[in-house]
């Protein structure tokens, strides 16, 4: 899913918040099948590679340093992006009726 939206030019917002909700989407069917006794691992398993580490390790880095506003727009950055995962998992999770 992100592979292919990506070659398309797709908005990364929404290949990361469609990326989340596909595996979200598959893990929760997966956990339906008696695999596993902690489905919580396994959905949050599925997104950890989206996770923005890299934006928020130079924000706070910029930030330190004394770079304010490059630093302020990396942070949000990784806050956009950390938003986006967490809507496509609540969609998933709505979509399969997973309670809260």
């Amino acid at each position: 899913m992100r592979l292919t939206m990506a070659q398309r030019a797709f908005n990364p917002l929404l290949v990361t918040l469609a990326t989340a909700f596909t595996a979200g989407v598959v893990v929760l069917l997966l956990v339906r099948l008696p695999l596993t006794a902690k489905p919580q691992t396994a959905l949050t398993a599925s997104v950890l590679l989206l996770v923005p580490g890299v934006p928020l390790i130079n924000a706070a880095e910029d930030l330190i340093t004394g770079h304010l506003v490059i630093g302020w727009a990396r942070g949000v950055q990784g806050g956009l992006i950390s938003m986006a995962i967490a809507l496509g998992l609540w969609l998933a999770m709505s979509l399969l009726g997973v309670p809260r």
